[in-house]
């Protein structure tokens, strides 16, 4: 906002970062060829590791109680989906990629998530050749990509 125009990336990024803008939701993206097994959301217990999206020489610990995102090989994102890691980072060379909007009041807000969801599939179109969208809830925590 500061800046007056998001940052280009790569068409991925600036997809899901107008996205996020436009409807006011955080979102993230992995690329699924660099994540190791299943992908859980779940709380931190402080021993975990992660390096920062643009920081590769660093390495954080999670505070005990934050929410993270994980695969079997350290945080994929902090603070929900706050902060990505640089190892999935997604880069113009990724072709299998898990894109995460979020809201933690999805009865409240289920027409904008789904209009937003929308919204990415349209921007992604030129880009890919196809797409899905999962909706998860503690109801349906589980999605197959």
């Amino acid at each position: 906002a500061k800046k007056g125009a998001l940052p280009r990336i790569n068409p991925a990024v600036d997809s899901y970062n107008t996205v996020s803008v436009r409807h006011g939701l955080p979102a993230s993206a992995f690329d699924l060829d660099r994540v190791t097994g299943d992908i859980e959301i779940r709380y931190a217990d402080g021993s975990e590791t992660f390096t920062p999206l643009g920081e590769p020489d660093t390495v954080e610990n999670p505070k005990p109680g934050e929410v993270v995102y994980t695969d079997t090989t350290d945080v994929l994102t902090r603070h929900w989906n706050h902060r990505d890691a640089h190892r999935t980072r997604v880069t113009a060379d990724s072709t299998h990629v898990a894109f995460v909007l979020e809201t933690v009041a999805a009865t409240r807000d289920e027409q904008l998530l789904k209009t937003a969801v929308g919204d990415l599939r349209a921007l992604l179109q030129p880009h890919c050749d196809s797409s899905t969208a999962h909706y998860l809830s503690p109801a349906h925590p589980d999605a197959t990509a």
